[in-house]
């Protein structure tokens, strides 16, 4: 298992150079990189050349982009908006090679991953999420994702939300075997499934999503939460309510090489999660 984080949340940096020593110099092996969040200012055009670079900063720094984080609305009210998220997740998709930094993990490239989306543009709750209309949607962008995922021989990933069209295990699940292709894996994260009507059966949802979903899961991320006011707060690993020895243990029986990348963090709560991470993992 490599330990990373996501990027952005040490801050935004100039230079790949210095985001890269950065990743590294935190104690982290790989990272999530949104290139818009991490970097001032954003790359205006990307390109195979400007790819290489990034991916040579992070390997001189011995850190590797595990996830190229491109989180668009796949489900997007206004087609136009819906087909230009598309477009953008295609572009990385075909660049992913040329932002490998080598083997690790279980792929020598990172993944490219987003979220399920709302029929809200800003993907905030919606009631029509859970029919089958939404549904529908979901699987043919996934659709088209994977088959350019396909084309170029990359990986997308898919992250469940319990707010969003894929708002459990099963319904991801669903969505997956509905595209079909082996080029559509998944970006699993306990704490997303949950909220504060149903944080208490944590168990039953973390044992169901490692049923349903173990064959698929090549990235993970950790954080951690705490009920507040009817809502879940996030916080960081071990210092809430997640039940880390069991979402440890099945992680580390059923995909023990993955990248589990800790989010939304403070620099300053860094070193304390990671150390908890890897404590916890030994002792699974």
């Amino acid at each position: 298992m490599r330990i990373g984080c996501r990027a952005h949340d040490l801050g935004r940096f100039s230079t790949a150079e210095e985001l890269a020593r950065r990743v590294a110099g935190s104690g982290f092996r790989s990272a999530q990189l949104a290139l818009s969040k991490a970097l001032v200012p954003p790359p205006s055009e990307l390109s195979p050349g400007y790819a290489r670079q990034v991916a040579g900063a992070f390997r001189d720094a011995g850190a590797a982009i595990a996830v190229l984080g491109c989180y668009i609305n796949p489900i997007h009210p206004d087609p136009d908006e819906r087909a230009a998220g598309i477009a953008r997740f295609k572009e990385l998709l075909g660049l992913a090679k040329d932002f490998s930094t080598g083997p690790g993990g279980y792929l020598g490239f990172p993944v490219v991953a987003t979220e399920t989306g709302s029929h809200n543009a800003d993907c905030s709750p919606h009631p029509g999420n859970s029919g089958d209309r939404a549904f529908g949607l979901l699987v043919e962008a996934l659709a088209e994702i994977a088959q350019a995922a396909e084309g170029c021989g990359t990986i997308a990933c898919v992250e469940g939300v319990v707010r969003h069209v894929a708002s459990t295990p099963a319904r991801l699940r669903a969505a997956i075997d509905a595209v079909g292709s082996p080029s559509l894996q998944v970006l699993f994260d306990p704490v997303n499934f949950l909220d504060g009507s149903n944080y208490r059966e944590q168990g039953r949802m973390i044992d169901e999503a490692f049923e349903l979903l173990a064959d698929r899961i090549l990235v993970v991320h950790a954080k951690d939460f705490r009920p507040a006011g009817g809502e879940l707060k996030i916080c960081p690993p071990g210092t809430g309510l997640l039940d880390y020895p069991r979402f440890l243990r099945l992680l580390r029986a059923s995909r023990p090489e993955v990248d589990l990348l800790i989010e939304d963090l403070r620099p300053e709560d860094m070193g304390a999660a990671r150390d908890f991470v890897l404590r916890s993992y030994a002792e699974a």
